[in-house]
């Protein structure tokens, strides 16, 4: 009975760790969203500013996808406890 709970366990912390990790990415992409659209000509001729914003919507999206996926699994009877 102790594997149960120590996977229960285990499984409660990586939920727990993917909420806050798609939380925070959440507040990344409000927060390059609001700046890109206050004054898009300042904010795309800076290198950086574009660089940032082409990961953020590519390379992290699809990271945010994957976790929000992840999470979504919680459903599945085969993750039920």
């Amino acid at each position: 009975m102790s594997f149960h709970n120590d996977l229960h366990f285990f499984w409660k912390r990586l939920k727990q760790s993917c909420l806050k990790l798609r939380n925070r990415m959440l507040e990344d992409f409000e927060l390059i969203t609001k700046e890109s659209t206050e004054n898009v000509e300042s904010f795309l001729s800076n290198p950086v500013n574009t660089f940032l914003l082409t990961k953020k919507l590519t390379k992290d999206f699809k990271l945010f996808k994957s976790i929000n996926n992840s999470t979504e699994i919680e459903g599945s009877s085969f993750f039920q406890f």
